[in-house]
């Protein structure tokens, strides 16, 4: 559940598959864009909002970022149409998002691929952003310590702080 800017309550269907329902006014509306159906029927597993407004809802499989583009009409972008997150393995379910207040990235977590950081930039299309993955390596005292990454935050010193599953924290 999200409360945005605008006071609008967002609300995941969790583990039903019903997708994604927007509370504004009173009024449950079911959240629904025909360019991708699939959606409809989406495990939403986070919602967050970002410091441009866009909403970023973690599912089972992708990310989706929603940009409101008046006050009537959403445009809404999948992760997984861009070519770098295509390089890696398909993403699995999305644990955590972070919108990062000291620049302009989107953190998210996952539960088998690691953590991604995206350069957030107004007007760049997803299937455009940069897009970094970090994972595991023995080799690398600064890498992450498992692949299921289930928080990210930052500290009153600046500093980010990644909690996994089995891994303790990076």
């Amino acid at each position: 559940m999200l409360v945005d800017k605008e006071k609008n309550v967002w609300l995941g269907s969790g583990g039903d598959g019903q997708g994604l329902f927007k509370a504004k006014n009173g009024n449950l509306e079911k959240v629904s864009f025909p360019e991708f159906p699939e959606f409809d029927h989406a495990i939403v597993k986070r919602i967050h909002q970002d410091q441009y407004g866009n909403i970023w809802v973690g599912c089972n499989g992708d990310l989706y970022r929603i940009s409101q583009l008046d006050s009537e009409s959403q445009y809404i972008e999948k992760l997984s149409t861009n070519q770098k997150i295509k390089s890696y393995d398909e993403l699995s379910v999305v644990t955590n998002i972070y919108s990062d207040s000291l620049s302009y990235f989107v953190w998210f977590g996952t539960e088998l691929n690691g953590l991604y950081r995206i350069r957030n930039e107004k007007g760049v299309g997803l299937d455009e952003i940069q897009i970094l993955n970090y994972i595991p390596d023995p080799g690398d005292p600064t890498a992450v310590n498992s692949n299921f990454i289930s928080c990210i935050t930052r500290d009153q010193k600046g500093q980010l702080w990644i909690g996994t599953e089995g891994g303790g924290i990076s």
